[in-house]
């Protein structure tokens, strides 16, 4: 069950702090702020909750997961830091940073980098976090900006370049990020594509800052001047922002034809133009690149001799500002990502396909190599939409064979039961048929006395059977409550908009029970099976018909009694019973049971949900149940 605990962003109620406090001693997962957004959270050497963590967030265990600490002199107990790392945290904390460093024997296996031993290390300059650690008295394990949910810029840029707006604000962000960092003596050494994030909201993180440096062994290089490390960020920043707005990336002149990133290397000056190899200006890829953004990359790639070169990642965020000035690049980033979110959840498999067009196509002529790209692209993206026009159809034909089937069994078994009640069909009324003259015969003769005592015996008991049946009610609606249904054992959270559950009784169909929306696939994103309400007869009847009116289509269901009929289990679906299913249900389904279990309650179990704005959300705004 989700609880909701409002807290000031500047004086934190002590009352939710410790509510909040005592949930995670009890196992509970929690979303909390920090000083660089939202993150995930459980109780130190909380297994299940580590667990549970990585599973909401669809990552593996080679992520990295971090303790939370409230002062820098307790982060002694789980990570070792040489001389440069401890200075390099000290300098850095408090604040909105994650460093990734050799875990203690007292960080739990749960916890660690399965290859490199390693665990991230944070300081929060934040209230509310650091009001938590006080009330906890214990660090909070939570998923490390790196893990940032959002798209990189390497697989952004493969759908084509991106505005010059666009460009600046990105390039802009990111120096703003390192601002402080270099004021601190902290570089970052291996700026790439790959190491800058878009939020779905249009927000740009940068991650791996001291990680890549470190595990390539850059960071050990002793003696480097703080200005040379500086410069190479800078230089790191002019390739960005030409890989922007080129969909090219400058490699070295040594390997020109290497490709890296996955975009095209940047095409180099002819001998005859130049003596020195130097990177083609922007603007002579592409005409619509603005005339400064274009000199920022002069100035930082290429700069010639009486140019003022730009040396700072201030400069950069001063030059970036000039070209945004009142526009708001942010938003049609935020349109960007979530357009390429939206493509990757269409494929059912999480991952972001390379054959869609997204946004601003490459305007030069397309010649040679590219010209061949596109084709293969072309070709890909055909092979794409005819596999899943082809997987529908499967589906389609699945789900015919199934309802075939289904009316097929309930037209056998209604003839048997047919032949089975038939009086006419069995061998007694044979056997009677033919005796019946004799026996009339004799028991006229020996038992006339009997037979008025009988007659009369008949006459009560049929008076008794009309009265059972008179008193047997016809099928007519039953009245039930419902409750959300989600074990947690089932990877559920307890209760699923548990508040919701009552309005499937309501007589209101503009009122709905809905799920939670689910960005990865139909199937809840792979985190549980399904999940549903719980319906609750009041007593055992004779099930007759569900009626169904579902918000969207189409909706997987199915309808589930309980193995244990006078104990009916909450702790997982495998304790119930499957008696009817539907893989494609519409805005409204009925079921019927010609023959329906006795039961006093019943499951309506979603395993399925319809495809909505943003994700996959099911819901019913109505049962009607009769029996």
């Amino acid at each position: 069950m989700t609880r909701y605990y409002p807290v000031h962003p500047e004086n934190p109620q002590q009352r939710s702090i410790n509510q909040t406090a005592e949930l995670l001693r009890d196992g509970a997962v929690i979303a909390y702020p920090t000083d660089s957004g939202f993150a995930l959270g459980a109780a130190y050497g909380n297994r299940a909750g580590i667990e549970r963590i990585r599973r909401i967030r669809e990552l593996d265990e080679r992520h990295h997961l971090s303790v939370v600490v409230s002062d820098f002199a307790q982060l002694g107990r789980y990570v070792e830091m040489g001389n440069r790392q401890f200075r390099a945290v000290k300098a850095a904390t408090p604040g909105p940073y994650t460093f990734i460093l050799r875990a203690s024997r007292d960080v739990p296996r749960s916890m660690l980098h399965p290859s490199h031993r390693t665990v991230g290390a944070r300081v929060p300059d934040h209230v509310t976090a650091l009001a938590l650690l006080d009330a906890l008295d214990e660090p909070i394990p939570f998923i490390v900006c790196e893990d940032s949910p959002g798209t990189r810029l390497r697989e952004l840029l493969s759908y084509g370049a991106l505005s010059g707006v666009e460009s600046a604000f990105v390039v802009r962000e990111i120096a703003d990020a390192l601002s402080p960092m270099h004021a601190r003596g902290i570089f970052h050494r291996r700026l790439t594509p790959e190491s800058i994030i878009i939020t779905p909201n249009g927000n740009v993180k940068v991650v791996g800052f001291l990680i890549d440096a470190a595990l390539s062994g850059e960071a050990a290089t002793p003696g480097r001047e703080p200005a040379l490390q500086e410069a190479e960020d800078v230089r790191a920043l002019g390739k960005i922002l030409y890989a922007c707005l080129t969909q090219r990336w400058p490699v070295p002149a040594e390997r020109p034809q290497t490709k890296e990133f996955g975009l095209v290397a940047a095409p180099m000056t002819s001998p005859e133009v130049s003596n020195t190899p130097r990177w083609v200006p922007p603007a002579t890829i592409k005409e619509s690149v603005p005339a400064p953004l274009d000199a920022v990359c002069v100035s930082i790639l290429t700069p010639r001799a009486g140019t003022n070169r730009i040396r700072s990642v201030d400069q950069i965020v001063r030059a970036m500002n000039r070209v945004i000035g009142a526009a708001d690049p942010d938003g049609d980033l935020e349109q960007r990502v979530r357009a390429l979110a939206g493509r990757a959840g269409a494929t059912g498999t999480g991952m972001t396909p390379r054959v869609h067009a997204l946004a601003e196509p490459v305007q030069e002529p397309l010649v040679g190599d590219d010209l061949v790209e596109q084709a293969e692209v072309q070709r890909i993206t055909r092979e794409a939409a005819e596999q899943r026009e082809a997987l529908l159809a499967e589906r389609a034909e699945a789900a015919a064979r199934i309802r075939d089937e289904k009316e097929r069994q309930t037209r056998a078994e209604a003839r048997a039961r047919e032949r089975e009640n038939s009086w006419e069909g069995t061998r007694l009324y044979r056997l009677l048929r033919w005796m019946a003259p004799l026996y009339v015969t004799a028991m006229l003769v020996i038992a006339v006395p009997g037979m008025i005592g009988s007659i009369r015996h008949n006459d009560n008991a049929a008076r008794r059977a009309a009265a059972e049946r008179s008193a047997t009610p016809a099928p007519g609606p039953v009245a039930f409550t419902a409750e959300s249904f989600d074990p947690t054992a089932d990877g559920g959270e307890g209760g699923e908009n548990a508040d919701e559950a009552a309005l499937v009784a309501d007589s209101d169909a503009d009122t709905a029970w809905r799920t939670d929306l689910y960005t990865g696939s139909a199937t809840f994103s792979g985190l549980k099976p399904g999940t549903g309400l719980l319906l609750d007869l009041g007593r055992p009847v004779g099930l007759d018909g569900l009626d169904i009116r579902f918000v969207g289509e189409p909706t997987a269901v199915q309808i589930m009694t309980p193995r244990d009929a006078e104990n009916p289990s909450r702790a997982t679906m495998n304790d119930w019973t499957t008696v009817a299913t539907d893989y494609e249900a519409g805005a409204t389904t009925q079921f019927s049971f010609d023959d329906g279990p006795t039961t006093r309650y019943v499951l309506v179990y979603l395993t399925s949900l319809p495809r909505v704005d943003g994700g996959w959300q099911g819901g019913i705004s109505e049962i009607a149940v009769t029996a």
